[in-house]
């Protein structure tokens, strides 16, 4: 569900702080577990490419990790991720200006 953000002017700091940690914790995983592989990535290209220089690998892990800070919206097509949230998902966004999301029935 995606909430109205007028309701954010009548939940109590509690109600928020414990929606957000949910969610946050459900991100955190998902972070957690895919975030190795891209470091490998990272590290195995710039081997491959000659692009690393000797240092200790848990700096070269934060140089990773910092480099998707540096990112832009170019990086990302907003079409691609409507087809993610379809087929992975199951969900149909409706509404990009004002976020509207349904949850695609299955007819059987």
């Amino acid at each position: 569900m995606i909430r109205d953000k007028r309701e954010l002017s009548t939940i109590s700091s509690k109600a928020f702080t414990i929606i957000v940690s949910r969610f946050n914790k459900e991100i955190n995983k998902y972070i957690s577990s895919t975030l190795p592989e891209y470091c490998a990535f990272y590290i195995a290209k710039g081997y491959e490419m000659d692009a690393i220089w000797s240092e200790r690998l848990d700096l070269i892990v934060y140089e990773a990790m910092e480099m998707l800070s540096q990112t832009d919206r170019s990086m990302c097509n907003i079409e691609d991720v409507k087809r993610i949230l379809c087929s992975k998902y199951g969900l149909n966004v409706v509404n990009d200006e004002a976020l509207k999301i349904e949850k695609i029935k299955h007819v059987d």
